[in-house]
């Protein structure tokens, strides 16, 4: 199975434990592509999932939680994107 199939059915899976009120599932495995999938394919993952789950499973998060995601993300990032992400804040 190629990479892109593997999170395509986590993105799938994703969208079903959302549907099913799960979301503490699909934040587990939110976690799980955050931290093994190279960047250039999360962006792809991210911007396949609607908009609404993203938020959805987000919203479920406790501070803690969306602390860990952010600094799991920007540890992916080359020192230059995380310059570009900073100056947008």
């Amino acid at each position: 199975m190629k990479e892109d199939e593997k999170y395509q059915i986590y993105l799938e899976l994703i969208t079903e434990l959302e549907k099913e009120g799960t979301e503490k599932m699909a934040y587990e495995i939110l976690r799980k592509i955050l931290r093994e999938m190279p960047l250039e394919q999360q962006k792809g993952i991210l911007s396949d999932m609607p908009v609404d789950i993203l938020k959805s499973i987000l919203s479920e998060m406790s501070v803690e939680q969306k602390q860990e995601t952010i600094r799991d993300v920007l540890s992916q990032m080359s020192k230059e994107e995380r310059q570009k992400i900073i100056e947008q804040l």
